[in-house]
């Protein structure tokens, strides 16, 4: 079986110390899976750093047992969790932004018993999912912020 759900971050100020982000994920109508959240500030308050914490949100929301389809329209996001994982845990995560989220993501999406599929779609252009989710993000920024001690890593097992 597989969960599908849509994911966005969002970033008001982007780029600026007064910068926040929100994370929205979206499995489908009125799914108590549907989340908005603000990025804990010990993160940077970026929209790619809210599209990671959508994911992390995502993984740690659904069932381990189900496989994990995930619509995103962020290709950062895509690549970092798929063709740069290797070089980026080689180098230690030296100069790379979202490092320690990029570790906690990887560690809980490692923990999964299925597989996470990761699949592009164009944002902004009509598909629902992402549309609600970008919706979800948007409304996160209103959230209370979380804090770095409230997210769960777990130990990769063996």
């Amino acid at each position: 079986m597989k969960a599908w759900t849509s994911l966005d971050g969002s970033c008001d100020q982007n780029g600026s110390d007064e910068a926040i982000a929100g994370a929205g994920v979206w499995f489908n109508h009125w799914d108590e899976r549907n989340v908005s959240i603000r990025v804990p500030m010990e993160f940077a308050q970026t929209n790619q750093t809210g599209e990671l914490f959508a994911i992390y949100m995502a993984s740690t929301t659904t069932d381990p047992d189900l496989t994990l389809k995930i619509e995103t329209d962020s290709k950062y996001v895509i690549n970092t969790l798929t063709r740069n994982v290797q070089q980026n845990e080689d180098n230690g995560y030296i100069e790379v932004h979202n490092a320690e989220l990029i570790r906690k993501l990887i560690s809980e999406l490692r923990r999964r018993e299925t597989k996470t599929l990761l699949k592009w779609v164009k944002g902004h252009d009509g598909h629902e999912g992402n549309e609600m989710a970008d919706e979800l993000a948007k409304a996160g920024l209103l959230e209370n912020p979380i804090t770095l001690n409230d997210l769960r890593t777990e130990p990769t097992p063996d």
